[in-house]
């Protein structure tokens, strides 16, 4: 969670408007496999509530993404019986 991008050393300067950002990583297992990113145009828009929503967003889209391909992997084995 960053409050004011520009004072982050860190933060990769672009274009836009960002001031505030919150990031969260997706994990598969203990791997780290995309992140959620949400940016402010206003200084400190973001919270631990933002951050506590996010985990969660990321928990659920982990296991979606696992439950796709343990599907695609069931998939191929049935596809391998016919």
């Amino acid at each position: 969670m960053v409050h004011d991008v520009s004072e982050d050393p860190d933060y990769a300067k672009d274009i836009n408007s960002t001031i505030s950002e919150l990031a969260v990583p997706i994990f598969r297992d203990k791997e780290v496999i995309g992140a959620i990113n949400i940016e402010s145009d206003r200084f400190a828009q973001l919270g631990e509530e933002d951050r506590k929503l996010l985990e969660v967003l990321a928990g659920q889209i982990s296991i979606a993404l696992e439950n796709a391909s343990l599907y695609e992997k069931i998939h191929e084995h049935a596809k391998s019986w016919k």
